[in-house]
């Protein structure tokens, strides 16, 4: 009994360094790049993360590890240079790939920089799957090599750790599809619907890829690359993206969000955001403004869908644009 107990704590610790520990890979298309990855921003530094920022920070939702009571979630103050970076880019790059909207305002009638914003959701997420796949593989096999499981037997955590390698690899042959429309520069590979979400002050900022699963697209599942910003002309903006392939069944689900009044879709789109995004940043200015119940709310409900979805959780505070 003891041994076990002491091979336990063993493994406690080696998940722990493992999941808060840094993995890197340059993943840009084409040939594997042999360059240090670098942390870069999928939401722009200089730009709509600036402007959502208070005295250098911003608010974000974050999940912490804690081996003894399981994950917690709550909100966070992130200085902007270290918000919403993933190391998945080397310098050359990120800087080479993404000049047209780094330098660039928005403008929603250029095709390239529409399919730039949807492509490094894509890259971000991507990456976010594989290093959570690595990571969850490593721990489980050293689960299997202190004899804490029989890799014959598998646990339910077991499986879930084969589960996130499919998914890494599904993400990942979604991102060969967006590479090769990249490389050939077919911007219209991607279908795009641009929502003016009305004059506000900075509030939010989103760069994700999330799936629609109970949405089948052939042997697959329609995803939706989703991008929120404010444009200069102080608007703020959802630029959803999708693959051709996907565009008739995502567009269908997203009927209520598309077709709406400003309000709904405000609040329609902020449910979509905290039911499947996890790269959100928040205006520290805005967030001083919400009472603690909304605070709670908001929190909870985020935190109730990091492993299923909450299709019929309906609350006005979980508007993130009031």
């Amino acid at each position: 009994m003891a041994s076990r107990r002491r091979k336990r704590n063993q493994l406690k610790r080696y998940a722990y360094h493992t999941l808060t520990g840094c993995f890197g890979r340059c993943i840009a298309p084409g040939v594997e790049c042999p360059s240090e990855p670098i942390r870069a921003h999928s939401v722009q530094r200089e730009g709509p993360l600036r402007r959502v920022s208070a005295d250098g920070h911003v608010i974000m939702l974050r999940q912490r590890i804690d081996l003894d009571r399981g994950p917690t979630y709550d909100f966070a103050p992130v200085g902007v240079n270290k918000a919403t970076v993933f190391t998945g880019l080397c310098r050359e790059h990120d800087q080479r790939l993404f000049t047209a909207i780094d330098r660039q305002p928005l403008n929603r009638a250029d095709a390239e920089q529409l399919f730039l914003y949807a492509y490094r959701a894509v890259l971000r997420e991507t990456h976010v799957s594989i290093e959570s796949a690595a990571k969850l593989q490593a721990v489980y096999q050293e689960k299997c090599r202190l004899g804490l499981t029989d890799p014959n037997v598998p646990t339910s955590a077991d499986m879930f750790a084969v589960d996130r390698m499919v998914r890494a690899y599904e993400t990942w042959l979604y991102k060969e599809m967006c590479d090769e429309a990249l490389v050939a520069r077919r911007y219209d590979d991607l279908v795009y619907d641009c929502i003016d979400l009305g004059e506000t002050p900075p509030c939010i900022a989103v760069s994700s890829l999330f799936s629609i699963d109970e949405v089948q697209v052939g042997d697959d599942v329609a995803r939706v690359a989703l991008t929120v910003l404010d444009g200069e002309d102080d608007h703020a903006y959802g630029l959803l993206a999708y693959l051709r392939r996907d565009s008739t069944q995502a567009r269908e689900w997203l009927e209520p969000l598309l077709r709406n009044t400003l309000k709904s879709q405000r609040y329609l789109l902020s449910r979509l955001i905290l039911e499947r995004c996890d790269n959100i940043v928040i205006s520290p200015t805005v967030f001083a403004t919400w009472s603690p119940q909304k605070r709670e709310i908001i929190r909870d409900f985020w935190a109730s869908t990091v492993l299923r979805n909450e299709n019929k959780f309906d609350d006005d505070r979980l508007d993130l644009f009031e």
